[in-house]
Order: C-alpha cells, then sequence, then structure tokens
C-alpha cells in the first residue's frame, strides 16, 4: 500500500523505476509531468540583411492570441537576441557550474532547422549544433518581460546545459523551473559510456542550483546507441 501511495504522489519516480525503454530524449521528456512547453516547435526563418552579410533568424506571429516577436542577428563578438522587441546581450546569460566558456549569445551560423517554443511569460530557444549531430542543442530559456516598454533591469537568459537537452524538458511546479543535466557515464573495463545520468537542477537566487533529488542513472540498450536508454532499477 505505501509503494501504491509513492507511486501515485510521484508519477516520474515510477516511470523511473520501471522497464520502460526510452527510443531518445525526446520520448522521455513528453513522459513528463508539469512540462512547461507543450506547444508546437516554431521554426525560423533564415535570411541575410540587405547589402550584408549578416546571417540573421526571425519569426513574428501569435501564440494562444499573444503576438510574439523572434530576431536573431548576427554580431561581431557575440549575436544580438531580441524578444518581444526587448534586446538581450551575451552579459546576461547565465550557466550551471562549470560551463562558463559557454557563457554567450552564439546562435547564427551554429544550427540547423532553429526553433522557439513560447509558454506564459517565458520563451525558449533551441538551436541544435549539427557538429553533433543530435547530442548537444544550445537552449536558452528567457523570461520576458511583463511590460512593452524598455527597461533598465533585464531578466537574464537561461543557457541550459547541451547534452541532450530540449525546451520539452522543462517543467514548472508550484512557481519553481526544474530540468535535467544529463551526463555520460562509464564504468570500469568498459569502453565508452555505458549509460548517461540525469541530475535535476532548478533556478534559485539568480543561480542554477541542484535539487534534492537523487541523481538517477540510466543504461543503454544497445552500446553504440546513446539514444535509446532505460532507467536503473
Amino acid at each position: 500500500m505505501k509503494v501504491l501511495l509513492l507511486l501515485l504522489l510521484f508519477p516520474a519516480l515510477a516511470l523511473a523505476s520501471s522497464d520502460k525503454i526510452f527510443d531518445d530524449y525526446e520520448t522521455y521528456y513528453a513522459s513528463l509531468p508539469n512540462r512547461m512547453f507543450q506547444g508546437e516547435a516554431i521554426k525560423l526563418s533564415t535570411f541575410f540583411l540587405e547589402g550584408t552579410r549578416a546571417l540573421t533568424y526571425r519569426w513574428e506571429g501569435l501564440v494562444d492570441g499573444h503576438k510574439h516577436t523572434i530576431l536573431v542577428r548576427q554580431g561581431d563578438d557575440s549575436d544580438e537576441l531580441f524578444v518581444d522587441n526587448h534586446s538581450f546581450k551575451s552579459k546576461q546569460v547565465k550557466v550551471v557550474p562549470g560551463e562558463e566558456d559557454s557563457a554567450s549569445i552564439q546562435l547564427t551560423g551554429q544550427a540547423f532547422d532553429p526553433v522557439v517554443y513560447f509558454a506564459s511569460g517565458w520563451a525558449c530557444l533551441q538551436w541544435p549544433e549539427p557538429m553533433f549531430a543530435r547530442k548537444f542543442s544550445l537552449v536558452y530559456l528567457v523570461q520576458l518581460p511583463k511590460t512593452s516598454k524598455k527597461v533598465k533591469q533585464r531578466a537574464p537568459i537561461w543557457l541550459l546545459p547541451g547534452r541532450f537537452t530540449s525546451c520539452a524538458g522543462i517543467r514548472m511546479k508550484s512557481g519553481q523551473i526544474k530540468f535535467d543535466r544529463i551526463e555520460f557515464r562509464s564504468l570500469k573495463g568498459h569502453d565508452g559510456a555505458v549509460g548517461v545520468s540525469f541530475s535535476e537542477y532548478t533556478i534559485k537566487g539568480g543561480k542554477f542550483m541542484r535539487t534534492n533529488r537523487p541523481r538517477r542513472n540510466a543504461t543503454f540498450v544497445e552500446p553504440d546507441d546513446v539514444y535509446q536508454f532505460k532507467f536503473d532499477k
């Protein structure tokens, strides 16, 4: 009876303890509760500014009755990002500990099929990196300003860890954002990674922080396939 009650209260715990095989990480993310971004991915258009060689991505339209605009423009040292006409700079980028070197906006020329998602008060930009197939993406989480006027104190941009990350994996529960940081794991006597570990992070006090949820391990079904996995019991 106690086990049944735990599984009802914590559906993700039931998922982690099952023998379910996930064919990719997007399938795993789709199974999670409290996902922030459940709408369709919106593809950005790519073009060059007239008279220049500056690569630009843009989209404008309605989502749930609200007008939104995304513009990413190639810059000299870093790219310029505009969300709903508010500009965001590289100095606003926040990263998890250990990934400080990636704290910038470097998007143009880095991806194929870049997409954006919207949720109430938030936008998420997902930039797959072509050099790494589906293993890495640049995922920027942006809190949308509540006013259309320019603000002096700009909100930070949250750059999520890149390995197998996705906007679809970001959760919101009781006003708290959560996501998984995925890392390869190896075993002595085995060549290469045997699986991945999932560490849950949140945003608190303007910083990324580990939650108190235990790290979960998953093992690859086939040694050479890093996308198909099942959680360890």
